[in-house]
């Protein structure tokens, strides 16, 4: 269970962080700095622009932050499913909305940031945070005694 716990709070930290980068994205203005071909950034992987143009910069670094947390919320997922019970039912459940919010976030940027692909993609990734936060409070309170 303490696997379990740790997992927990790395896939929390990894999608605040990547709810708090979106928000400095939205703030600055830079959702169109890669252009449409998600999941390219400018026609590349890794965008020529990266270290030159603070919006590609940012906008990239999202992109990067929101695969770290779906690989992260993956992993606690598989961990999660080993072990069964409701920890099992809420990492899949974690897991699964955050593919949708992550597809959303593709169409969000093919659809030059319509505003309501926008809400429904932070509020996606705000359900995978609750969900996952459940979960680290289940791990804890387990592990506690």
């Amino acid at each position: 269970m303490k696997k379990g716990f740790v997992l927990s709070l790395a896939s929390i930290a990894s999608i605040l962080g990547t709810i708090i980068i979106g928000g400095i994205v939205k703030a600055s203005n830079a959702g169109m700095a890669c252009g449409v071909d998600w999941p390219h950034c400018n026609g590349s992987l890794i965008p020529i622009g990266l270290l030159s143009d603070h919006g590609v910069a940012l906008e990239y670094f999202h992109r990067i932050a929101g695969a770290t947390s779906l690989v992260s919320v993956a992993i606690l997922a598989i961990t999660s499913a080993r072990e069964g019970g409701v920890e099992a039912y809420l990492s899949m459940a974690a897991l699964i909305v955050l593919v949708i919010q992550a597809m959303i976030g593709m169409v969000v940027v093919k659809s030059y940031l319509e505003d309501t692909l926008v809400a429904a993609h932070l509020a996606l990734a705000s359900i995978s945070l609750a969900l996952v936060s459940a979960l680290a409070g289940i791990y804890y309170a387990r592990s506690s005694g």
